[in-house]
């Protein structure tokens, strides 16, 4: 569903005397929606509340984002969670396959690790700028721009793990998984 309606039914909902939140996964249509309170979730369009078949998970990304929903008490606020999607796990070696099939795998392993690393470095990089600019606020010899800065760098920061979850991350996964097209060539079989 798209984030701009949900935002507007929302609000519609709210003006009504209904309390809501509303999950999501694109949080610059959601800031610009101005919904009361939500929470952001770094899961794929499609699955907010977590992967298909897992009814655990579900579960508590659900209690999570009531448990936010309890918290929040200022208007406009979005609460990140801490769920994180499932990373697209390294196969086992497999002697079988050809050589191509290993070394496109062995590759995408390299890349995959990179790339984890990556969004690690960046989460970091946005978590000590938020932590940063908070430390701001309570020093009255920091002008109010300091922090500003700093918070809209956090925002810079949390827009690029956005693209690097979001495009890079479905194209690693992608490529991957294309591998086994590798081995089927190999084996003379028609793609």
């Amino acid at each position: 569903m798209c984030h701009q309606s949900v935002g507007l039914v929302h609000g519609k909902l709210e003006q009504a005397g209904i309390p809501c939140i509303s999950t999501t996964v694109i949080p610059y249509i959601t800031r610009y929606s101005l919904v009361s309170r939500s929470v952001y979730i770094r899961f794929p369009q499609g699955a907010p509340l977590g992967e298909p078949n897992q009814p655990e998970q579900q579960r508590v990304v659900l209690g999570a984002v009531l448990d936010a929903f309890e918290s929040i008490e200022q208007p406009g606020t979005m609460v990140e969670l801490p769920f994180r999607w499932r990373r697209v796990q390294a196969e086992a070696k497999d002697d079988s396959k050809c050589e191509g099939y290993q070394v496109a795998t062995e590759g995408m392993e390299a890349i995959r690790a990179a790339y984890q690393e990556l969004i690690d470095a960046c989460e970091r990089h946005r978590q000590r700028l938020e932590e940063t600019a908070a430390c701001a606020d309570q020093d009255p010899e920091r002008s109010f721009a300091y922090a500003r800065l700093l918070r809209r760098d956090a925002q810079r920061a949390d827009e690029l793990l956005e693209i690097l979850e979001k495009l890079v991350g479905d194209r690693i996964t992608f490529t991957s998984r294309r591998s086994f097209l590798i081995q089927l060539a190999w084996e003379g079989k028609k793609i």
